[in-house]
């Protein structure tokens, strides 16, 4: 039946009712295909200069490119960390621990089974890793500590601290602090309560405000 006689006929007639919803469809699917193919194209504008740009901030540093000297690394690195060494970091290797300098108590946000990070559904306590990097690369003066973790993590008599700059975007480190640097007690030890033990110490006032205080 030709398609135009249709249009004359009363909309009832189950025929060129047919006739007319399936003039519809190829209309309809163009549209389906319009929409499917700038949503592909808008997801690619946005995944691949984020993978070229994550491909860039974790290649290996270079002459014509020297870790520490690129903006964009660090930007990259403080908003997304990222890196094979994360998941293949020795156990054994140093960490650094902070200290308030009044109380002597950790500022750690971890570990991430702590209520306060809402026992490991917030991922926020992950950006203090880099903050902490962020102000040890600032240290110019680590002074050995022999003693117990008790008085190393205590401001000496006399002692100044190294003024230093926080620009993490999350900042949880403020004020006098005491910085360290920790290896995990060896495992032959673990009979004795010993979880890590205080290699270095460096007593920082830590400035929040985007400048750096000074001594």
């Amino acid at each position: 039946m030709p398609f135009t006689t249709c249009l004359t006929r009363v909309l009832s007639n189950s025929t060129c009712r047919s006739l007319l919803q399936r003039s519809h469809v190829p209309s309809d699917q163009k549209e389906m295909k319009s929409q499917a193919r700038w949503g592909f194209l808008a997801s690619l504008a946005i995944l691949v200069p984020s993978f070229l740009l994550s491909l860039y901030a974790g290649w290996p540093s270079n002459v014509l490119n020297p870790s520490g000297s690129d903006p964009i690394r660090k930007h990259v690195a403080m908003t997304v960390p990222q890196g094979w060494a994360f998941f293949t970091k020795p156990p054994d290797d140093p960490e650094i621990g902070v200290y308030e300098a009044r109380t002597g108590k950790s500022i750690l946000a971890t570990p991430q089974t702590k209520a306060a990070n809402l026992f490991g559904l917030s991922r926020a306590q992950r950006a203090q890793g880099p903050e902490l990097a962020s102000l040890a690369a600032q240290v110019t003066r680590w002074e050995d500590c022999d003693a117990g973790a008790a008085s190393c993590i205590e401001p000496r008599s006399g002692e100044h601290p190294q003024g230093v700059s926080n620009d993490a975007f999350i900042r949880t480190v403020c004020g006098r602090v005491v910085l360290t640097s920790e290896r995990p007690a060896p495992w032959a030890y673990r009979g004795f309560g010993l979880s890590s033990r205080i290699d270095q110490r460096a007593f920082l006032d830590v400035d929040c405000s985007g400048r750096t205080t000074g001594p």
